[in-house]
């Protein structure tokens, strides 16, 4: 029994456990278990919480190396993060009904727990929550998981033992089959976190209707995936599903897509046909970076975003013309497109961020916007052939290095009085000549820098 000397309790929360090990019950009354309240004690064997614990705190029990036995009251809800890891003790642990979620890394490396029933209202599992259990052979899972996290039963013997399709309810957890061509078993609806991930044999995937959503890293590093064939039905692809799939030639996205996560196709250096949904309202970060094939693409009308880097060195991009919905592009989005030649943009669009076109070497054809009001950091840094650019009266400022070594460059027309020129805006831009508006600030600028100025 244990002693109420042996807690630090203030106003219902427990503190820090004081007291000398073996089998502690934690007082009635009890509501909260603070962070690291027991941390790293290597005297305790047994744990009894009482039923009037509603929150125990991250770490709470971590590094508890003796402790094996656990009684849990019905009254929380959550296993937190790190709960009990590294309880190498703990043989085995009942997990109340209430529970809904089982947090990041709450049971890693439990190395002797052998048996997990987990009950039937939780939906979420999160990362590596049974990781390094290496004795873990037997779980009962619910019917209703909706999530498991990266690594959620990574080095268990449960995992070990499995074969072909891993399903844990309607997720397909993993696939640890050698075929080459794969059909998504029907009664799957979430294709997991990391399931095909590094699968080197899968070269063709056909995804039926019924799956509703690509975990992240799904198909990462599939080296030989050439095809993959999306049926309409699915609705949300997470971020880098297909990142790295090298040999990945062409893919169509279904209209039934509405969310695509980052990175989603960067490093699919073979790349070089892409449908995207009707349906998207974005092209997310770095969506199609090191697309090396990629010679046009249509973006869709609904689109109102495009994100940072998003066609970072898209290589051989020749063309694009982006949505009158747009009204932002984000930093480095069109970086290092060095075959670009020509960008159509919305005319009222509203903000593109700094570097949006550096390095893009052949873009002449671009027409900056009349809804803009700034001119960002490097925007057009090096681009070698723009000849003439046209800065409407809507822009306030014209941010340092904005047509940094822009060595083509021979017409800079300015209709504003007011529009600040930053410093070395026209830095390398040996042939320049600035045509404005007497007394303007672009007049008082080109006579600071001597560059040759026309009156408009």
């Amino acid at each position: 029994m244990s002693d109420l000397k042996d807690f630090v309790i203030e106003d219902g929360v427990l503190k820090k456990y004081v007291g000398k090990g073996g089998n502690v019950i934690i007082p009635y009354g009890v509501v909260k278990i603070l962070t690291m309240a027991f941390n790293g004690n290597k005297s305790i064997v047994s744990l009894t919480i009482p039923e009037s614990v509603v929150n125990l705190g991250y770490d709470a029990f971590a590094n508890c190396t003796n402790l094996s036995s656990v009684i849990l009251p019905s009254s929380i809800v959550d296993i937190t993060r790190w709960l009990f890891k590294n309880c190498v003790s703990l043989k085995k642990i009942s997990i109340p009904e209430s529970v809904t979620k089982i947090d990041i890394c709450a049971f890693e490396n439990c190395t002797s727990l052998q048996t997990v029933l987990i009950p039937k209202n939780v939906t979420s599992i999160s990362e590596r929550a049974f990781s390094g259990c290496e004795n873990l052979e037997f779980i009962s899972f619910p019917k209703n998981l909706l999530y498991i996290g990266r690594e959620a039963f990574a080095n268990t013997r449960w995992l070990d033992i499995q074969e072909g399709f891993v399903k844990i309810g309607s997720i397909l957890y993993k696939y640890k089959g050698c075929e080459k061509s794969v059909v998504i078993p029907s009664e799957i609806s979430i294709i997991g976190i990391d399931a095909f991930r590094g699968c080197e044999s899968l070269s063709s995937v056909l995804i039926h209707g019924n799956v509703k959503k690509i975990g992240s890293n799904a198909f990462c590093s599939c080296n030989n995936l050439t095809t993959v064939e999306i049926a309409e039905g699915c609705t949300e692809i997470e971020d880098a599903a297909f990142y790295d799939c090298s040999k990945l030639s062409t893919i169509s996205i279904p209209n039934s897509v509405l969310y695509i996560g980052n990175n989603l196709f960067n490093g699919c250096t073979m790349l070089e046909s892409v449908e995207l949904s009707a349906e998207l309202t974005e092209i997310p970060s770095r969506m199609f970076e090191n697309c090396n094939r990629i010679l046009s693409l249509k973006i869709p009308n609904g689109v109102k975003k495009i994100g940072l880097s998003a066609f970072k060195d898209c290589k051989k991009l020749k063309e694009i013309e982006v949505p009158n919905e747009v009204n932002i592009i984000e930093n480095n989005a069109f970086e290092n497109c060095e075959n670009l030649e020509r960008i159509i943009l919305p005319e009222f669009m509203k903000e593109f961020k700094a570097r949006a076109f550096v390095n893009c070497f052949k873009l002449d054809g671009v027409v900056i916007p009349k809804g803009l009001e700034f001119i960002e950091f490097n925007t057009f840094e090096s681009c070698l052939s723009l000849t003439t650019i046209d800065i409407p009266d809507s822009i306030i400022t014209i941010h340092p290095e904005a047509f940094l070594n822009c060595t083509s460059l021979v017409t800079a027309i300015l209709h504003s009085n007011k529009t600040k020129i930053g410093r070395d805006v026209f830095k390398g831009c040996c042939n320049l000549t600035i045509k404005a508006p007497n007394n303007s600030t672009a007049e008082k600028y080109a006579q600071k820098k001597k560059i040759p100025f026309i009156a408009e």
